[in-house]
C-alpha cells in the first residue's frame, strides 16, 4: 500500500543525480501515480509588465529547449523503469509566477501530494510556493525537498 495515490513532483534545470535519486526512492516507496512537472524558465517581456494576464498566458518569452525535454524524459524513464505509473509535462513560468502554475496544475490533476523539488530561487521560493499551496488546498500534503546544489 502506498501513502499517496497521486503526487506532483516539480523539478527544474538545476536538478542533478542526487535530485533524481531522491525522487526515484521516495516515489517508488510512497506514490501510486506520479506527475513530473518540469518548470522551464519564462522571461518577462518588458512591454508586458503591468498587464493583468490569465494563468497560462504569462506574456513572457517561454523558451522550451531540447535540453528541457531531455531532462524531463530522463526522470520519466527512471521512474518508469522501476514500474511507477509516471507522466511528465513541461510548464513554463516566470520565477515570480511558479506558485500559481504549480497550484493550478495540482488542482487540475487532483493530486494529494506536491513535492517541491525545484532549485531556482532556493528555500525562500519553496516557502512561498508552499504557502500558496496550503492557502488554496489546505488538505493537500506538501513535501519541501532540501537543496541538492
Amino acid at each position: 500500500m502506498k501513502l499517496y495515490d497521486k503526487a506532483l513532483v516539480t523539478i527544474d534545470q538545476m536538478g542533478n543525480e542526487l535530485t533524481r535519486d531522491r525522487i526515484r526512492e521516495f516515489c517508488l516507496l510512497n506514490c501510486k501515480e506520479v506527475y513530473l512537472c518540469y518548470i522551464a524558465p519564462e522571461h518577462i517581456i518588458a512591454g508586458e509588465v503591468g498587464h493583468s494576464l490569465a494563468v497560462g498566458d504569462h506574456g513572457g518569452d517561454a523558451n522550451v529547449t531540447q535540453e528541457h525535454v531531455r531532462a524531463l524524459q530522463e526522470y520519466v524513464d527512471l521512474l518508469a523503469a522501476e514500474g511507477v505509473d509516471v507522466h511528465g509535462q513541461i510548464v513554463t513560468a516566470a520565477e515570480y509566477d511558479r506558485g500559481d502554475a504549480i497550484v493550478s496544475l495540482a488542482q487540475q490533476l487532483g493530486v494529494d501530494l506536491t513535492i517541491l523539488n525545484f532549485e531556482v530561487g532556493g528555500a525562500s521560493a519553496k516557502a512561498k510556493v508552499t504557502q500558496q499551496i496550503v492557502a488554496r488546498n489546505p488538505k493537500m500534503a506538501v513535501l519541501v525537498a532540501r537543496p541538492t546544489t
